[in-house]
């Protein structure tokens, strides 16, 4: 009887576990498109330490309120095309010269925003969980990588109206520059791209 019940089971699991991955594999375009595809605008965004990005003295973890500018990232699935992008604000730092220290922050220098995009093909993995990036080239100006404009480390779908970005970003603070791994989590608002 024993063996018979396990001969069973065994069969039932096989079963299961055969239908759930034959449903992974028929989702269609179609239906890909309606759980994913869209633009995400920023509902949160922490750094993996505090940091004083808007220059007013006090340290936070929470870029929405230490860096006004983060409020203005978005990311884009183009899940037909199969294209990621986002857009995050990027300083150009007027007056900065090759010869000052990274580690100092200028109070004589300004520091203006504006949106960076980086953008990439990319796959699904098999549970629809995690976004791979396939083609993530450097940008280049004057010859040289542009630390600017980073490319996700790890891009996870929460559920179908959240994905969860981790990057490491270099963001100038009171401290000068500062290498922060970020957390940002984008909320869909429009399936239309």
């Amino acid at each position: 009887m024993l063996i018979k019940n396990t001969f069973a089971l065994t069969l039932l699991s096989y079963i299961l576990i055969s239908c759930d991955s034959d449903d992974v594999a028929n989702i269609s375009l179609e239906q890909l498109e309606n759980r994913f595809h869209g633009k995400y605008e920023i509902i949160s965004a922490f750094a993996d330490q505090e940091i004083d990005a808007d220059f007013d003295g006090h340290k936070s973890r929470n870029l929405l309120e230490e860096h006004e500018s983060v409020q203005d990232a978005k990311v884009e699935l183009r899940v037909g095309a199969g294209i990621f992008s986002e857009a995050w604000p990027i300083e150009t730092i007027i007056g900065w010269e090759e010869n000052m220290d990274s580690t100092v922050y200028y109070e004589n220098l300004t520091v203006i925003y504006a949106l960076g995009v980086t953008a990439s093909s990319f796959d699904f993995e098999d549970d629809f969980t995690t976004i791979k990036l396939r083609e993530v080239r450097n940008v280049i100006v004057n010859n040289e990588i542009d630390y600017r404009f980073v490319f996700p480390e790890q891009i996870t779908i929460q559920d179908d109206n959240t994905v969860l970005v981790k990057s490491y970003r270099r963001i100038y603070t009171s401290e000068g520059f500062k290498q922060v791994q970020v957390t940002a989590i984008y909320k869909r608002y429009t399936k239309v791209t």
